[in-house]
This record gives structure tokens, sequence and C-alpha cells, in this order.
């Protein structure tokens, strides 16, 4: 009787390990075939055995040997799906439950908060949710209203969405849209009913009505202003004031309590009707408050046009192909392992994998190039993309929050949600700022009382400072122009993965390439072999079992022998070594590796390896048992546009520097095409990492960027500054890199780097334009300039104020005009 279970896999990071597990499981059933299915997503397998469960210790010693860890057998009641494996035609298997994280273990959390105002708003929050019993690296971001805490995974959110709601805010579930913009419609909702008595106190004076039904009005219109659609400003600002947590809500609301209270004061009990105007001067500087925020608000939203429009672009319907008939169904219901109908001009709902049907598609939504790509039978096809001929079937392999566009923003989302490291000049005077407006504001009370003003004029000034400072320009100069510039490079097909990466690619110094499939085209043709020949087909055999490039074109220069593998294990930076019913050891790869296998090389096939046809060539060695038997001669060209990239990053200031795993003369050859006067050959991961450093030490305080595509360079890209991965290399690589260039090639650098130079302009900009703004704004309104004429009324401050905002905004959409360069290079 058969036995199916599943198992929790750890330790898998690309289609290789897939492999090799599928071969573990294999070797334990040495009587019979079982059905295995292995989720490299999902991290774990679904096994059919033809008799009992061998049990878990002997699968633990098979899975240790070929470097994977079993953790443990999941229970019986995970959740069905459907799954793709192989060929296209994929069975539902068992699915794992989700990957359970160890208790201590730090996870991001992306929230919703609403609430902000200004950078002072920001730091409260971020205190308060770093009172989180272990929680670290809280980051808020005023442009998204959204915030990033890492909380151990046994940490309930609810706890800190109650931290930020019990430091004044509110707090939830991230939205898809903008990381988390709130309704637009409100903040217009507002100010027209603020609006509305403002231009009834307007008419009534245009119109000559007496003094008292005037006054009458405008203390009504006032209140009506003030409680109804200026009631959040007030109740939000006092409360937290007296939490001891002023924020810009706190200084207009006071402002705003001061001018209505005194003409409240004056109106009704001392008789002085000529003292109650600032009924009228309070309403319109909420108006002015009020419209600039809406204004606010829907520039912001222009600022997350890019998300909007991936979002918006994604098709609600799909159609499923189920037992020969088509039925639409929601995008939301497909599954992996669903079939499904693309027409011509439609786009692709989810990820999947063509099995029917030839054409080109349009991938310009993910990627940004406007070329269609050419998909044939057994092709990626990306969630977004449009089916420019005629119709397809695919089969779903990712769906729902794991398609490409769903990880693309929620990625970005992600980034956008972070904080550049140029912030932390805001937070530095965010944390002072709006105590010492205060302190001014009521110095300039004084001032003016000691200097025999009356109150009347006192107050307006007193008002008049603390509405025309603005935190908000300063919380707002950095963020906006972080989401509009990264939004600009994913348009550009450019994935920036972290805030603060933009602004470190305007501090590099170095560029460190990997050589194999980023120089080069990652296409590599066997041009000659030295040795047996005739083990050919065994070394094709094998080479079937890995993923890497020259693997690949090993495995498409001969057909393979009947060799079969029962156990295969790759290593990266060396090769794949594996063993056959025998147990006798193969080996194919570097010549390190084959030595560490205890190969000798033969004195008649080193002394070929010294012959003119091997130079400039990669060498990849097959050995059999104790001895090696064969050598393949490989070359790879570099891509077109290398040589322009070198080019240009050199006129740019930048030093470069190639970093391979290849032997010294294929490097060689290499760097010299290409113009490589810094150049390192036979590494090892490690000894990358070992030279990264080296070079890091060097280049102080510049940063280093390191280029990747493959499992071997993960570590590097990991370690480097800035970890630049390309859209064909491997999962690996593409989860180390902090930017991914979604567009084949390299050219795509350049256009990020300019895209970051620009932005960092517009933070430059931004914050100088803020600074500046205060520095000059609240002198004015403390009537600094009075003895010249020159006076500044609350309404108008409060206009100011509102300009200053909207300004920084605007100033950062401005970045989506920007001209970025065409990829390819020449």
């Amino acid at each position: 009787m058969s036995t199916t279970l599943d198992y929790k896999i750890s330790g898998m990071t690309c289609e290789n390990c897939v492999q090799q597990t599928r071969n573990a499981f294999q070797q334990v059933l040495e009587e019979g075939t079982a059905k295995v299915e292995v989720s490299l997503e999902e991290g774990r397998a679904s096994v059919v055995w033809p008799h009992e469960d061998p049990g878990i210790e002997r699968i633990r010693e098979l899975f240790k040997d070929a470097g994977i860890e079993v953790e443990a057998i999941l229970d019986d009641d995970s959740e069905k799906t459907a799954m793709p494996h192989g060929d296209a035609n994929a069975e539902e298997r068992t699915s794992a439950k989700e990957k359970v994280a160890a208790p201590d273990a730090l996870l991001p959390l992306l929230m919703s908060v609403s609430g902000m105002t200004c950078a002072s708003c920001v730091r409260h929050v971020e205190k308060a949710l770093l009172t989180v019993p272990g929680s670290e690296q809280a980051s808020v971001n005023l442009a998204t209203a959204s915030a990033k805490v890492m909380l151990p995974a046994h940490v309930d959110p609810e706890d800190a969405y109650k931290a930020v709601l019990d430091a004044g805010f509110t707090a939830g579930p991230i939205r898809a849209v903008g990381a988390a913009a709130e309704d637009q419609s409100h903040p217009w909702l507002a100010f027209t009913l603020a609006a509305i008595p403002v231009a009834l106190m307007v008419l009534l004076s245009l119109f000559g009505a007496s003094k008292n039904v005037v006054l009458w009005v405008q203390f009504l219109g006032a209140s009506f202003a003030l409680l109804g659609p200026g009631r959040p400003i007030l109740v939000g600002g006092f409360r937290n004031l007296f939490r001891g947590k002023p924020d810009m809500n706190s200084l207009v609301a006071l402002g705003l309590f001061a001018a209505f209270t005194f003409s409240l004061a004056h109106f009704f009990l001392s008789g002085d009707a000529n003292q109650s105007l600032m009924f009228k001067e309070a309403a319109m500087l909420l108006l002015f408050i009020l419209f600039g925020r809406a204004l606010e608000h829907r520039a912001k939203d222009s600022a997350f046009g890019t998300l909007s429009k991936l979002l918006s672009d994604e098709p609600k319907k799909a159609r499923r192909v189920e037992d020969g008939q088509v039925e639409e169904v929601a995008v939301s219901e497909l599954k992996r392992g669903d079939q499904v109908l693309i027409e011509r001009g439609s786009r692709a709902p989810v990820d999947g994998i063509l099995i029917e049907g030839d054409s080109a598609f349009d991938e310009s939504l993910i990627t940004g190039e406007s070329l269609p790509v050419q998909r044939q039978k057994g092709d990626p096809v990306i969630a977004g993309a449009i089916n420019c001929e005629g119709p397809v079937t695919m089969i779903v392999t990712r769906a729902g929050a794991e398609s490409t566009l769903r990880q693309l923003v929620a990625l970005v989302s992600q980034a956008q949600a972070e904080k550049a490291p140029i912030q932390r000049y805001v937070d530095k005077v965010a944390s002072v700022f709006v105590p010492i407006v205060l302190g001014i504001a009521l110095l300039t009370l004084a001032t003016w009382l000691l200097l025999g003003e009356s109150w009347s004029y006192a107050l307006s000034h007193f008002v008049a400072v603390l509405v025309v400072a603005c935190p908000c320009a300063l919380g707002l100069a950095t963020p906006t122009a972080i989401v509009v510039g990264s939004g600009l490079a994913l348009r550009h097909g450019i994935l920036v993965k972290s805030a603060g990466i933009l602004e470190s690619l305007s501090k590099l110094g170095l560029l460190a390439f990997d050589k194999t499939g980023t120089l080069t085209e990652g296409k590599p043709k066997v041009t000659s072999l030295l040795g047996d020949k005739e083990k050919q087909g065994d070394a094709v055999a094998l080479a079937k079992q890995s993923q890497h490039p020259l693997s690949k074109a090993i495995a498409q220069s001969s057909a393979a022998s009947e060799a079969s593998f029962r156990l295969v294990k790759e290593i990266p930076g060396l090769g794949i070594k594996g063993k056959t019913q025998s147990r006798e050891a193969w080996a194919l790869g570097a010549l390190d590796l084959l030595i560490q296998e205890g190969m000798t090389i033969p004195e008649d096939l080193a002394q070929s390896l010294k012959g003119d046809e091997v130079k400039g060539c990669t060498l990849v060695y097959f050995g059999q048992g104790s001895e090696l038997c064969l050598v393949f001669a490989l070359r790879d060209q570099p891509r077109p546009e290398a040589a322009g990239l070198l080019s240009y990053v050199k006129s740019q200031g930048l030093e470069t520097c190639l970093l391979t795993g290849d032997r010294e003369s294929a490097a060689k050859f290499v760097a010299e095409e290409l113009g490589l006067a810094n150049w390192k050959a036979s590494l090892r991961p490690e000894q990358k990492l070992e030279q990264l450093d080296e070079l890091k030490k060097k280049t102080a305080p510049r940063l280093v960027a390191m280029f990747g595509d493959g499992i071997n360079d993960a570590p590097a890209l990991a370690r480097a500054d800035v970890g630049i991965s390309l859209a064909d290399g491997t999962d690996v690589a593409r989860e180390a890199g902090d930017i991914i260039l979604l567009n084949p090639g390299l050219g795509g650098f350049r256009q990020v780097l300019e895209i970051s130079r620009a932005t960092l302009r517009k933070i430059r900009q931004n914050l100088v334009w803020a600074t500046v703004y205060n520095l000059a704004g609240i002198p004015l309104a403390a009537g600094v300039l009075t003895p010249w004429g020159l006076e500044l009324t609350p309404s108008f401050a409060g206009l100011a104020m509102a300009f200053s905002s909207v300004s920084v905004v605007t100033n950062s959409l401005l970045l989506n005009r920007f001209k970025v360069s065409r990829a390819l290079l020449e």
C-alpha cells in the first residue's frame, strides 16, 4: 500500500537543488519508483512511497550527503493546491503550509499609518514602534503614510498597531497601491466644507451687510469650520500636545484656538466688535491649510502613479481551461497547475509557461522595453505581458502574491517605506523643530506686548509664527523624491529594492564584475575536446543535472550516455559531482574539485592543456573514478554592450575590476578585449568576498558595487555596498542583489545611475527649499520686518505653509520628466 507524505525542505536555492532533492528521494527508493514533487517556492516535497515510510532519520542522513536538510514531516492537513513540475501536464499535489519562522527570528512588518502630518509625527511613530518588545529598525515614511519595523516572529502585529495607536495615530495592514496612501476624497471634502462659511463671509462684506450681521456670520461660520472640517486638526493637535509629543497639527491647533478664543472673548465679553475680526482670519487660515493638504495629497497620489498603473493594468479575469472547456474566472481563483488561455491582445493574468502555441509578448509593463519578445512552447510568460499575436495556452507557475507583478509591487512598496540615509538630517531637525517654534511664538507674543502693542496685534503675530512654520516640507523632502525616483526606475525596467540604494549609487567609487553571464553573454560553446572523447556522453549526462551556464553548454554539445546518477551535489564555484549505482564518484567542473575528489591528470592530457587551442578558453574538467579523463574547452563572447558600459563608467570617474572564478587565461582574454586593467581569476566564492573586502578598504569612503548573476556570486552581491543582479541571473543572485536589471543586458546600470543622481539632486533641492523657507518665513511672521512695512497675516501664513509642502512634492514629481538614456550602450 502506498503512502503519501509531505516534507519541509531547507537549503534549496535553485532548480538544481530541486533536482538534488528529487535524486536524494530516489536514492531511498531502491525497490520501486515513487512520485516525487518538489516545490522550490514553498520549500517542500510531496512523496508517494511505494511501500511504507522509510523513516525520517534515514531520509535526513541521505539528504545530508546531498547538502539538503529535511527539517520535519508536514502535517497531513496541509492545504491542497496545484503545482507544476517537469512538463506542462502537472497534477495537483499536497501543498506545504507556509514556512514557520523560528520564534526569535526577526521578520519585517509593513503597515499603513494614518494621522501623520509632519516629520515630528514620523519620529513619534518610530519611537512608539520601538517600544514593542524585541522590535528593531523602525522606519516611517511620511510621503507613503507607511511604516516598516522588524519584529520577532512570535510578536502579534496587533501589538505594533496598538503601540502606534497609543502614540496618537492609527495603524493597520498595508494597502496595495502606493504603500498606504490615504483616501483622496477626504481632504477635498474637508476643504469644500470649510470654503462654504468663508465664501458666505466674503459675499456679505461685498454686498454691504450690517456690521452686526457680518460679525454673527463670522462667528457662526468660524465655529462651523473649526468644529466641522477642522475638528481632526484640533483634536489631534491638542492630544499630541498634552502627551508631550507636539506636531504640525499642534502648531495649527494652537493658532486656530488662540485666534478663535480671543475673538470670542471680545465678541461676548468686551463688546468691542472691532477686535472680533479674527473669526474671519481663523476660518481663512483653516481653509488655506486644508487647501494645501488637499493639493499635497493629490500630488502624492501622482507620485504613486507607477505602482497604481502596475495594479490597474493587472487583469481581473482569466480564461481557465479545464477538461477541454474554457470558463472565465477571477484571477484570484487561479492556482499553480491551472491551464489558462490567453487571447490575442490580452494580458497574462499570472506567471506561467507556454504549453500550446507561439507568440510575441509585450513585457513593457514589467521591463519597460517596448519591443515584443518572442515566446515559444516551454518559455516563461510573466504576469502583465500582452499577447501580441495568436491565442496561446499556458500553465500557471506563480499566482496571487507569488506572481512577478505582485512581487514587484511588494518590493517597491517596501523600499518606499524605508528611509534613505540622508533622512538623518531631517530626523535630527524634526526632534526639536516643533518645540522651538512654540518657544519662538511665545517669545513673539511677549515681545510685542512689552513693546506696547495690543493683544490683538501681538496675537496675530503669535498665530502667524505657529502656522507659517512647516515641518511638513522637511518631512516630505526625501521620501517623495525616493517614491518618484524608484517609480521612474521601475518604468525603465530597474527594480530598486531599498530606498538607501539610490543614495549609495551616488557615492560609488568602484564597480566589480563577475565574468561568465555578466560581462559575457553567458552562452559559452564547446570549441574543443581534450582527452578521452568516448567519455563525452557520460560527462553530458552529468552536466544535465546542473543549471550552470557551462554545464548547459556541455549538455548541448553531444548526446548523453545512459549513465544514471542517484545522488548529485553542486558545489558553488567548483562544479558538480555525483555517484552511480556502483557508488563510483564522477565529477565535472574546476580542476580543484577533481583534485579534491582524489583524481589525477594523465601526463599526455596535461601536455595537451599547454597548446594554443585552449588559450583564452574556459576549461571544464571531467573525471571518473580516480582519473581525470576529459577536458572541455569553452569560449564565451563578451556582451555587445559591455565595452560601452565600461567606457561610460570610466568617464564618470569610477574604477572597474573583474572578479571571476574562471581560469586566468579566460579572464585575461575578456579583460584585454574589454580594456579591464584590474582583474582576478580562479576565485572561489569565499575568495571573492576577501577581494571585495580589500577593495572596500582601498576605495573608502567611496563605495563598491558588485555585478553578478550566478549562485556563486550571491555572497559577493550581499557583501558589496551595492549588489546588482541581472534579469537572467539565478534566483539566489536576484534575492541577494539590491538592484535587479529587469531588461536583458547591462545598459540598465547607466539608467539607474542617472536616476539616482537626479533623485539626489531633487532631495537636496527640497531640503534646501524647506530649510530656507522656514528660516525666512518664521522671522517674517514674527514681525521682524514690520518697521519696513512687511507683515504676514495668519491667513497668508497658512497659505505660505501650504505652498511650501505642495512645492516640495511638485518638485519631486518633476523627476518624471527626467530624460533617461537608452538602455543599450553603443
